[in-house]
């Protein structure tokens, strides 16, 4: 079990990560991808406009599909990700968030 929890109040790595990052229950659809991912990304940051946003679709990944957002006026990038089909049979998505937010 990683030290922070160890070290908290929080009975459980999940516990923290709930409390200390809040989620959003949405989901980025791959047939419209860069529609889905503004709608998540203006939920995220309710102060940004969607003129002042510049989108690219990355395109290297095998099941996944990745759009890399630009803020314009503050330099921010953001890279949404939308699962591929079925990957959560080989991937376990809850250690693979542990390991992100530890890094």
């Amino acid at each position: 079990m990683p030290l922070i929890a160890q070290s908290s109040s929080f009975s459980t790595v999940g516990e923290f990560i709930e409390l200390k990052y809040p989620s959003i229950d949405y989901i980025v659809s791959h047939s419209e991808l860069e529609r889905t991912s503004q709608e998540l990304l203006l939920k995220v940051f309710p102060n940004w406009d969607s003129a002042d946003l510049l989108w690219e679709q990355c395109t290297d990944g095998i099941t996944n599909k990745l759009m890399k957002c630009t803020h314009k006026p503050s330099n921010t990038h953001v890279l949404i990700r939308a699962y591929g089909k079925s990957s959560e049979l080989l991937i376990d998505r809850n250690q693979e968030l542990i390991v992100n937010l530890f890094l």
